[in-house]
């Protein structure tokens, strides 16, 4: 419990960190998955590829319960297991799907939510809802981002319902005033579209969207009252 701290004060009545107990079942499953098919998803290993890469830079700081610490016991541990969980318990391409629509679905109404309240109670320098983590916003608005624009891309998705959820999505994001997930939302973006790119007839999309992006990027970080 001290190892971790909890992020939602709504939740501290609880004896057991729901956080740290859910995690557990996931490992539980996910071992379970892995013995029961003696063999691991190809996907995982640009993950895996990731996380060593920030490995390099990894150091233990002295005090545990402090900032630093807390942020690097959570990227090897929390984040780690969230992005690799999918792989081992999602085997196909439908369940994995429906897991990114669901996720993209949350992302667009945790948006929606933060910028309802910034019209009812005016902006924050750092947006949040549902009493989480202004970094949870910003992490499930980007990661709805790159749902929209991939099925953007591919055809499955038409410009009228895209442009509007993905503008929704952006400004959760730039609204929560965390550069990392930002920062991340583009490097993400920039390294599927290649790949994209070499399979996909809709090359315009893509380019468009990449054009767009980088403008209204600008443009935003250039208004001084953007919290970013």
């Amino acid at each position: 419990r001290q190892a971790i701290r909890i992020a939602a004060d709504s939740l501290r009545f609880m004896p057991v960190d729901l956080t740290l107990l859910f995690a557990a079942g996931t490992v539980v499953f996910c071992g379970l998955e892995v013995w029961r098919r003696r063999a691991l998803d190809t996907g995982m290993v640009p993950v895996l590829a990731v996380f060593l890469a920030l490995a390099i830079g990894f150091h233990w700081p002295g005090e545990l319960t402090s900032y630093a610490t807390q942020k690097e016991l959570r990227l090897f541990s929390l984040t780690a297991l969230s992005a690799l969980a999918p792989f081992v318990l999602l085997r196909t391409a439908p369940r994995r799907r429906a897991f990114a629509y669901t996720v993209c679905s949350l992302g667009i109404l945790m948006a929606g939510v933060a910028v309802i309240e910034a019209s009812w109670h005016g902006p924050s320098p750092r947006a949040t809802v549902f009493n989480a983590n202004p970094i949870l916003l910003a992490r499930v608005s980007g990661f709805a981002i790159v749902v929209l624009c991939l099925l953007y891309w591919q055809g499955r998705l038409k410009v009228w319902l895209f442009a509007p959820a993905a503008g929704m999505a952006s400004i959760g994001l730039l609204t929560s005033g965390t550069k990392a997930p930002l920062l991340g939302l583009l490097l993400t973006v920039f390294a599927i579209a290649p790949f994209v790119l070499m399979q996909s007839e809709n090359r315009r999309r893509i380019w468009g969207t990449l054009l767009v992006g980088c403008a209204s990027l600008a443009a935003t970080l250039a208004w001084p009252e953007m919290p970013v």
